[in-house]
């Protein structure tokens, strides 16, 4: 994500090719809870409607991936990967370097992978920038038998349910009054250690990815 398509007061991505191909994706994954899989797929095969829409916008999202992992490696060639030359240490970085080095030594001030196990405060931040901006925003689940959700409403078999992941991270009675605010705490105990949240809670690592 560039300069220019830093979020608007409202949450909102900007009026940008970046912001516009995010948009499209949420907008594909709802239409492909909504319909039947033999339609879109039909779709698919064809190129026609959303998903048409879809592969542009996926395209979209590539040229800019692409392009930046090109720029940073051109960047790094020219320091000879010397990360300490560099003004400031990102993600992208950090993964190209570790990425050639077999061993994973630190480097450049990087952590080693196991000891970002150690990092408690990183892995809250991690799970609560989930919470309130999951990868996927809808997710759907069809009952094999008929059932009675602990709500106490009535499932029949092969009974699809709709829900929006990021409605239920803005709920109350799901994660208290606090709920709106991004606040990594919440994860981690008095003992300083992560909390551990059910998946029927946190249901973020239980959705799908689209598929290109």
């Amino acid at each position: 994500m560039t300069k220019n398509d830093e979020l608007s007061d409202d949450g909102r991505l900007p009026d940008s090719a970046c912001g516009k191909a995010f948009e499209v994706l949420e907008e594909v994954a709802l239409f492909r809870h909504i319909v039947p899989m033999c339609v879109w797929r039909l779709q698919q095969r064809l190129q026609i409607g959303m998903e048409w829409k879809f592969s542009r916008a996926w395209s979209t999202l590539d040229q800019l991936l692409y392009g930046s992992i090109k720029r940073k490696k051109q960047e790094l060639a020219r320091i000879n990967n010397d990360v300490t030359k560099r003004d400031k240490l990102d993600l992208l970085t950090q993964i190209l370097v570790m990425k050639d080095e077999d061993d994973g030594e630190e480097r450049g001030g990087f952590l080693r992978n196991y000891e970002l196990n150690k990092v408690v405060y990183l892995h809250a931040t991690v799970c609560e920038t989930l919470r309130l901006y999951a990868p996927v925003p809808f997710e759907h689940k069809c009952a094999v038998e008929a059932d009675v959700l602990p709500s106490g409403h009535t499932v029949r078999k092969e009974e699809r349910i709709l829900f929006s992941i990021y409605t239920m991270a803005r709920m109350e009675e799901i994660w208290g009054e606090d709920c709106m605010e991004f606040k990594p705490e919440r994860w981690i105990s008095e003992k300083g250690t992560m909390l551990h949240v059910p998946s029927s809670k946190f249901m973020t690592f239980l959705t799908r990815r689209l598929q290109h």
